[in-house]
């Protein structure tokens, strides 16, 4: 008998990893009665380096989305998501937020001054985990192993200090607007996940979607355009 490996290594498989980690999904004793956002998490195969070795790199993934949505919108758009809820159980993650955090004042579109935030966070350890999220979620849709080199890009709510990057991230926006519209989606909870696929191929283009704000463009065995 042929053993399962792990989704990302030849390792035999020795549990089953969330893609995305499950600490991003508020759990059901934070919500109303009628609310489930567990629902049929994905799950891959997995080796202890790929799971249980990095639970704290999945914390800091909920870090990065909370100061990430935090400063995109200000502090009132946070009192009203989902991941207030998550938040709201987990003071230390909150806590690990603030000490990363410089209050600064910007004009809004309307040039109304807002108060806000500017979160120093380690982008390549946050890029490396969403690479790993995008290659679980690629596994599970393809049933096969990503062979190439996997390139994430940030298209929506995650702005960062480089106008270079930025302006980078806004044309991939701009070109995956004209690959998605009437894509299916994919994920049983979509208010905290759901991703986007081209075609059912190793080249496919994928993208991600978290709190409904915060969106990612994975590209599979092959460059970005």
């Amino acid at each position: 008998m042929t053993k399962e490996t792990c989704y990302i290594c030849d390792k035999p498989k020795t549990s089953g990893e969330h893609v995305p980690p499950k600490c991003l999904f508020p759990a059901n004793k934070d919500l109303e009665p009628s609310e489930n956002f567990r629902k049929n998490l994905i799950k891959v195969p997995s080796c202890d380096e790929h799971n249980s070795a990095k639970s704290q790199d999945d914390e800091f993934m909920l870090i990065t989305f909370a100061s990430s949505m935090a400063a995109e919108k200000g502090s009132g758009f946070l009192q009203n998501s989902k991941l207030k809820r998550i938040l709201d159980r987990k003071p230390h993650v909150f806590n690990e937020l603030l000490k990363h955090s410089t209050p600064i004042k910007l004009p809004d579109n309307e040039n109304n001054v807002v108060e806000t935030c500017i979160y120093s966070l380690d982008r390549e350890r946050f890029m490396n985990q969403m690479e790993a999220v995008a290659n679980g979620v690629y596994f599970h849709h393809l049933k096969q192993k990503v062979t190439g080199r996997t390139i994430v890009n940030p298209i929506k709510g995650f702005q960062t200090t480089s106008i270079k990057q930025n302006l980078h991230n806004a044309k991939t926006k701009k070109f995956a607007e004209t690959l998605f519209p009437a894509k299916p989606v994919y994920g049983d909870n979509q208010d905290i996940f759901y991703y986007q696929v081209t075609e059912d191929k190793p080249e496919m283009i994928m993208k991600l979607v978290f709190y409904r704000n915060i969106e990612f463009i994975a590209v599979f065995n092959g460059e970005c355009r």
